[in-house]
């Protein structure tokens, strides 16, 4: 997983020169191995949005078909570490 490329397309959509989906779609499918799928980009956005508001334990129910550890749903904070999103929230020192 590639951590300074991550952070460039996050610094990118923060500067509003990149769209949050399209970056989300690259980082998701390209700079993970194995690539996750993109299904998950709105699963990812969602993830950001809630972490940013403190929602850390709130589930997020995923798309049809896909399983988190043999569940149909997430915490942030899981997907947040799982999908390695920690550059694309307001707050980079999350832990």
């Amino acid at each position: 997983m590639g951590n300074t490329q991550a952070r460039e397309f996050a610094n990118a959509v923060k500067e509003g020169q990149l769209d949050q989906r399209l970056a989300l779609g690259w980082h998701l499918t390209a700079n993970h191995y194995p690539p996750l799928p993109a299904i998950l980009v709105s699963v990812a956005e969602k993830a950001i949005d809630l972490a940013n508001e403190g929602e850390w334990d709130k589930s997020i129910k995923l798309p049809r078909g896909t399983q988190f550890r043999f569940q149909p749903s997430i915490t942030v904070r899981d997907a947040v570490d799982v999908m390695h999103l920690g550059s694309f929230l307001e707050d980079e020192g999350w832990s």
